[in-house]
């Protein structure tokens, strides 16, 4: 039987990720576990992986681990894989963007305040999903409370995750170039709006057995208004009028990544791992 395409899914924390793997586990001919090296994989891992990896491994031999869990996943499925995010275990992270065996899907969210305000809700409210099924109706999260909290914007703090969110988007970009390895480039716009189909040509899939019509389960923290999840809004404009990302005060990214051609040309210059 032909070996399923192994991938995995290189991205930031707040950046739909966990969205994305959840749209792919949902094409009958893909499997996708979560984030495989999350502190507590018992809420990232099938039960199916669970029963099959010895934990111990992500520590100790992580490129065990990893070709375990895509076992444990393969079966039928004509591809599997997982996510990744960074800061969690580097050896891990070489591994995985070294093996020539998995194919890479690199997830970009353009809009940085957009993230950057996300994490800060999340933290601040120790919720990280919110299932549609938790909430009223609709895709965005219910308004809040004129008296509900938001999160203070802190113009060097947001000036640090930016470049930190860059030196992981870099180095990603960058091993992958400089090793002649296809990736894949996807943008938050088009998890959001379920424009998958070139990414299961690129999984050699099927893209016409994707239930289109199944809705998301996961909603929006936070409104599409980003300046009005801080407390501080009229400091965070001035700071992205000051920047040139005016555009980033209201989440509607672009069409599609190829837009930020320029930006991941920059992303990939830096030096590989």
């Amino acid at each position: 039987m032909e070996r399923a395409c192994r991938f995995a899914i290189l991205s930031i924390a707040r950046a739909g990720s966990a969205l994305l793997a959840e749209q792919l586990d949902a094409h009958p001919q893909v499997v996708c576990e979560g984030e495989i090296f999350h502190p507590q994989p018992q809420h990232q891992l099938s039960l199916r992986a669970l029963n099959t990896v010895d934990l111990s491994d992500r520590h100790s031999r992580p490129a065990r681990y990893v070709a375990a869990v895509l076992e444990s996943a393969a079966g039928s499925a004509k591809a599997v894989g997982f996510r990744y995010l960074p800061n969690r275990n580097d050896a891990a992270e070489r591994h995985i963007l070294l093996d020539r065996s998995i194919r890479k899907v690199v997830l970009i969210r353009h809009n940085l305040l957009a993230a950057y305000a996300s994490h800060k809700l999340a933290l601040s409210r120790d919720v990280w999903t919110r299932r549609r099924s938790e909430v009223s109706s609709g895709y965005e999260a219910p308004r809040k409370q004129p008296d509900e909290e938001r999160v203070p914007f802190v113009a060097e703090e947001f000036q640090a995750y930016c470049r930190q969110a860059g030196d992981v988007y870099g180095r990603y970009l960058s091993t992958l170039v400089a090793t002649g390895q296809p990736v894949k480039v996807l943008s938050y716009c088009d998890v959001v709006q379920r424009c998958l189909a070139p990414l299961f040509r690129y999984l050699g899939v099927d893209e016409n057995a994707w239930p289109q019509e199944r809705d998301n389960t996961r909603v929006k923290i936070g409104s599409p208004d980003v300046a009005s999840r801080f407390s501080n809004p009229g400091h965070a404009c001035e700071c992205m009028i000051e920047c040139g990302h005016r555009d980033w005060l209201i989440e509607q990214p672009p069409d599609s990544v190829l837009g930020f051609g320029e930006e991941l040309d920059r992303l990939a210059a830096r030096p590989t791992l």
